[in-house]
């Protein structure tokens, strides 16, 4: 992880945290996951660099986990694998090239 400045740092390990937090409980609270030693849970974020609504910040984080988390439990339709799948070498990435 790279925070350039106090803020992002802030952000990150502030509400960043918290909300991924909460996603997991909720997840939790929503028979997805047990709340048990043998579940792991692994979170990559990204935080766009001028972000400075905390509670905005927080609420994407929760929101993206609880997302992220149902669709390892319950995965994709057949539909959408098959297309992923299929378009596998044009996936790119802002920071990566388009593929």
């Amino acid at each position: 992880m790279s925070a350039d400045t106090p803020a992002v740092e802030a952000m990150v390990f502030g509400p960043c945290q918290v909300g991924i937090a909460r996603g997991v409980l909720d997840a939790v609270a929503d028979r997805l996951l047990e709340a048990d030693q043998d579940t792991l849970v692994l979170v990559s974020l990204w935080l766009e660099a001028g972000a400075r609504a905390e509670d905005a910040v927080c609420g994407a984080a929760r929101t993206a986990t609880l997302s992220a988390v149902r669709e390892a439990v319950h995965g994709r339709s057949t539909s959408d694998v098959g297309r992923l799948v299929r378009d596998r070498d044009r996936i790119g990435h802002p920071f990566y090239g388009a593929g």
